[in-house]
């Protein structure tokens, strides 16, 4: 779920080098239609391609990453995210939208869509799916704008996804309806492949001093400082993502008609099948973390029968003022500093 992304530093360096918020950029200019008018006189100013890019990439670097909204879906009762979820949308100078989670006890199976595998999700499964949906549904309601000009997380980023999508003959991004989904955050990431061939999409592969270190990352390349941006094959886990209006309707209206998966593994198969174009960063923008020794916690235990705790390792968290632990899923995402860790150990002055 979205509550449980971590923001880098770099996020706080790509929004200022002073450590102070800046004023947001102007969006670009956009219809609800996914295409502009060439007539209208929105977008005078923008009827050139560059000067569309050029104000893509800046908008990229905003408060809310170039994007309409940043919304993080979490449990009311999970305090404990909340709070750390605020603090580093703080730290990064970052707008983040508090959602809220469909608890499971909110479930009712009557109302649920059909399913050609009733028995494959739990409760809290659905309730997963019904947050995210709740989401796609108020864009359509809304009308949210999308981010058809191109906007990912940084400006860098923005960049190179626009080399990527020019080299691999896509109509002027202005134009181009064949988007649907950027993943910023995942478990596990792979390629797009055809059924006609084997080997992946083209990709762009960049230098990137905010990258972690890391290997074996992405078709076995070493990628300490560096990203790739490629065309995505399908995910696990929604950590984090960017949706279009056209994405939105596209996932509300497949598990309309068969909620038969977790929301992640639907989101996946609607890619592989080429139904939905998705893209991705390798390593990812955003990861999930945990504190230290609370897997039943992160689990969903609430239960304050359990037994004993184990409070070892309080020593060692009081030296390194850290208690937070990157998921295993993750390890490959990790920051050189969190948000959080660089807070405590005084890197930023306003803290």
């Amino acid at each position: 779920m979205l509550s449980s992304l971590s923001l880098s530093k770099a996020a706080t360096r790509a929004e200022t080098n002073s450590q102070q918020r800046m004023p947001r950029e102007p969006r670009v200019p956009h219809s609800h239609h996914y295409g502009h008018d060439a007539g209208s006189d929105s977008i005078g100013k923008y009827r050139d391609e560059e000067g569309l890019e050029a104000a893509a990439m800046r908008a990229a670097g905003n408060s809310t990453l170039g994007f309409s909204s940043i919304k993080c879906i979490n449990l009311p009762h999970r305090y404990d995210r909340a709070d750390a979820a605020t603090l580093q949308a703080y730290l990064a100078g970052i707008d983040l939208e508090a959602y809220p989670a469909v608890r499971p006890d909110q479930i009712v199976d009557v109302r649920m869509p059909p399913s050609s595998n009733p028995r494959a999700l739990k409760r809290g499964e659905k309730g997963c799916w019904r947050a995210h949906a709740n989401i796609w549904a108020e864009m359509l309601r809304n009308r949210l704008p999308p981010d058809v000009n191109v906007r990912p997380v940084m400006a860098l980023l923005s960049k190179q996804l626009t080399r990527l999508l020019r080299e691999s003959g896509s109509r002027p991004l202005y134009q181009d309806r064949r988007r649907d989904i950027l993943s910023l955050g995942a478990c596990f990431d792979e390629p797009y492949k055809t059924a006609s061939t084997a080997r992946p999409q083209p990709h762009v592969r960049y230098a990137d001093p905010f990258a972690p270190s890391g290997d074996a990352i992405f078709r076995a390349m070493d990628t300490t400082g560096q990203r790739t941006v490629h065309r995505g094959g399908g995910w696990v886990c929604t950590t984090a993502y960017a949706i279009t209006q056209r994405g939105a309707a596209k996932l509300l209206l497949r598990t309309a008609m068969n909620l038969n998966a977790p929301v992640d593994m639907i989101v996946r198969d609607v890619v592989q099948r080429g139904e939905a174009v998705a893209y991705g960063a390798v390593p990812t923008v955003f990861a999930q973390r945990r504190r230290d020794g609370a897997e039943s916690i992160e689990n969903g235990s609430d239960d304050d029968d359990d037994d004993e705790e184990n409070l070892t390792g309080w020593d060692e968290a009081m030296r390194t003022k850290s208690v937070w632990g990157l998921k295993a899923e993750h390890v490959h995402a990790a920051f050189k500093i969190m948000a959080l860790e660089a807070a405590v150990r005084g890197s930023f002055s306003f803290i």
